[in-house]
């Protein structure tokens, strides 16, 4: 899932992200015949700081911690406030890591649940207040994931 902030388009009918959403790398990168041996040039209008993606357990995690389903549209300044109140609520108080969980199955097959590491929550939710604030600063009304 990634974490966009947007505001509605009426004429359209869906909700327009303003955050993120540039490739990575230039269009040709993404055809079928690139050569296997050739780097890609980096797209410039490409800004990490816009983009964040995580799995999708993760992401439901993260906005559970929150008190957010990660379904949800959520409203801009609620979102930044409860963020900022997350972060002003934990310093110093890194979330704890969590180690990784390896179910293993007979017959061979194994689930493996990746940890965090330590202050993982305040990693991801700085992220994505920055993204929130860069989107209310170009007119976004709300964020999401999806």
């Amino acid at each position: 899932m990634s974490f966009s902030a947007s505001s509605f388009n009426k004429e359209k009918g869906y909700w327009d992200s303003v955050t993120g959403g540039e490739p990575h790398y230039e269009p040709d990168f993404y055809k079928r015949d690139w050569p296997y041996d050739k780097d890609p040039k980096p797209n410039p209008d490409f800004k990490p700081e816009e983009e964040l993606s995580l799995s999708n357990a993760n992401m439901r995690d993260v906005m559970d911690v929150l008190g957010y389903n990660a379904e949800d549209t959520l409203p801009i300044n609620e979102f930044i406030a409860k963020a900022t109140q997350f972060l002003q609520g934990s310093i110093d108080k890194p979330s704890p890591e969590e180690p990784d969980d390896v179910t293993k199955h007979s017959g061979g097959g194994a689930f493996i649940d990746v940890g965090k590491r330590e202050g993982y929550y305040q990693d991801v939710v700085m992220r994505m207040a920055k993204i929130a604030r860069i989107g209310k600063e170009r007119g976004a009304t709300h964020v999401h994931a999806g």
